[in-house]
């Protein structure tokens, strides 16, 4: 079995620091064409790769999308990002990369404890709030998981993993909308809120439309549907990225 674990992360090496040697050998048949421009783009971009503080490389896959779809050049093109669940700032971040790229934008935390390192952590606005949708109440019951903070939710949500979350704090919210509005032009949306996305994008109608929304579904696959048929019905297109299983990507059309 170590023979096989080897040869297989030879494979994976051999994608991300040569994906067209696969097609040289006709291995391509073995992975998506789409994988493989992944592959390829990653590997030719280890100066961004070195960045990213991502669970999954969703920023640089971000990004990406951005270049394919929109002629974005991550080096000279400067953007604005938003993402909610902020954590620390760096833990997971999905736009730690970004504003080290000279973009800028804002980050929610509503974890008090966790906004106060956030805001030392990093150079863009940090803002204190939860994001619900429209029409949402002016403060929720934040749950604070004691056992790994990135589990921590709105009350009435949360997932299967979370299971320290004893502390609660009330915490002023604000909405997609009016972040969206606010900025003016936002080139990622970044939404990863354990467990409420879906009731907040089908309560949102996007005054302004970002150009690339990951957006986390965790698995679910009920939450999952919604999130897609909401953000479908506002004009995105859905990307299934191979490898990233609790992740969507949608591009505007």
């Amino acid at each position: 079995m170590n023979a096989v674990r080897q040869y297989f992360m030879r494979f994976l090496d051999l994608v991300l620091t040569d994906a067209l040697a696969l097609r040289r050998h006709k291995l391509s048949r073995l992975v998506p064409d789409a994988w493989l421009d992944w592959a390829s783009w990653y590997a030719g971009n280890r100066d961004l790769t070195v960045l990213s503080r991502s669970q999954c490389a969703q920023d640089l896959y971000c990004l990406f999308i951005l270049e394919k779809h929109f002629g974005f050049d991550p080096y000279s093109d400067k953007g604005t990002f938003i993402e909610f669940g902020g954590f620390d700032g760096l833990q997971h971040s999905n736009s730690y990369s970004l504003e080290k790229l000279g973009w800028s934008g804002l980050v929610l935390e509503p974890d008090s404890g966790n906004f106060a390192k956030c805001q030392e952590n990093r150079s863009c606005e940090v803002v204190h709030a939860a994001v619900v949708g429209n029409n949402g109440p002016d403060t929720v019951s934040f749950f604070k998981d004691q056992n790994d903070g990135e589990l921590s939710h709105i009350a009435g949500y949360g997932t299967s993993r979370a299971q320290g979350a004893a502390a609660t704090e009330e915490v002023k919210t604000t909405t997609l909308d009016a972040l969206l509005a606010r900025l003016g032009q936002v080139d990622i949306l970044s939404m990863d809120t354990e467990g409420s996305e879906a009731d907040i994008v089908e309560n949102s109608n996007l005054p302004v439309s970002p150009r690339v929304i990951v957006v986390e579904h965790n698995y679910h696959k009920e939450n999952r549907r919604r999130i897609r048929t909401r953000l479908e019905a506002l004009g995105y297109v859905v990307i299934a990225r191979s490898g990233n299983y609790f992740d969507d990507y949608f591009v505007r059309k």
